[in-house]
């Protein structure tokens, strides 16, 4: 497969040839996991999490690599997608509870990037984006959507402390699909935005950060016209974590919220199917409630 991978030569070529890597990188990370028997002492959120995460892969791969389909995945998740992969290889047979946690809200921001980026590829025609979205409801977002609740409350408890009104533009999103369906989408990716977004900007207040940056090597890469940038707040909020942590999150961060603000203008593209759109949405929003659960559920 990698030798097919390598001999593609156009610019199209080149964006199927890193899709086609993308995809496969991802399985062959779960399926070393599996091998390495790791999931036998992991907690079940992780191995749950890699079973939807290698699901989605799956899907990906058995529509993406069919004659005449346009790329899927175009670039938006694939840094942080070889990043994960990479944190997922990097485990040990017993890996600590901290790490084993990020391995997995990781993974479910991972899934939720690929998902949404997938589904609003352009050029993909209707009955294959039905297809693809009614396969990936079934197998990864409603299970994902199901499963337990305890970190879910335990997460808006600690944004609640940050700012009182910060799960409110969570609920109100998922208020906002079920009420209002596909037209619900610029007030979707709204509310998954500011919420991330004022979380960062609550935890990581101006003068103490702008403390923190000071003689710092990588100070001015961190301030766009002297205010301090998404990756920045990431980075103050985790200076406790490891390096590897950090770099993994803010690179999901900043990709999540670029897909959102990138894909959200498109999204009548995906307008002939409710179900697309609606998956799309859900993705957004468990995405950014597992990448909130990355900064501010670990020790």
């Amino acid at each position: 497969m990698l030798a097919f991978a390598s001999s593609l030569k156009s610019p199209l070529d080149g964006m199927f040839r890193s899709q086609f890597l993308q995809i496969t990188s991802a399985l062959e990370s779960v399926n070393r996991f599996a091998l390495n028997e790791i999931y036998l002492v992991i907690s079940s959120g992780l191995r749950d999490t890699l079973i939807r995460y290698g699901q989605t892969q799956a899907n990906f791969a058995e529509v993406a690599f069919r004659a005449e389909m346009p790329p899927l995945l175009r670039g938006a998740s694939l840094g942080p997608g070889n990043m994960y992969d990479a944190y997922l290889d990097s485990l040990p047979a017993r890996p600590i509870t901290r790490r084993a946690a990020v391995a997995q809200h990781a993974g479910s921001v991972q899934a939720g990037l690929v998902i949404a980026e997938g589904l609003t590829a352009p050029g993909l025609r209707v009955t294959e984006r039905d297809t693809l979205a009614g396969s990936l409801e079934d197998g990864v977002l409603e299970p994902w959507l199901s499963g337990p609740s305890d970190a879910r409350i335990e997460l808006f408890t600690v944004l609640e402390a940050l700012e009182s009104d910060l799960p409110d533009w969570l609920r109100g999103a998922w208020d906002d699909i079920v009420r209002d369906g596909p037209k619900a989408a610029s007030k979707v990716a709204n509310c998954a935005v500011e919420c991330i977004d004022r979380a960062l900007r609550a935890a990581s207040p101006n003068p103490e950060l702008l403390s923190w940056l000071q003689g710092r090597s990588v100070a001015g890469e961190l301030l766009h016209d002297g205010a301090p940038t998404r990756r920045a707040r990431v980075m103050f909020i985790m200076r406790d974590r490891s390096a590897r942590d950090t770099r993994l999150a803010a690179a999901q961060v900043e990709a999540l919220v670029s897909l959102i603000q990138n894909v959200v203008a498109d999204m009548q593209s995906v307008k002939h199917g409710e179900a697309p759109t609606i998956a799309v949405m859900r993705c957004w929003l468990l995405a950014a409630e597992a990448a909130l659960s990355q900064l501010f559920l670990q020790v």
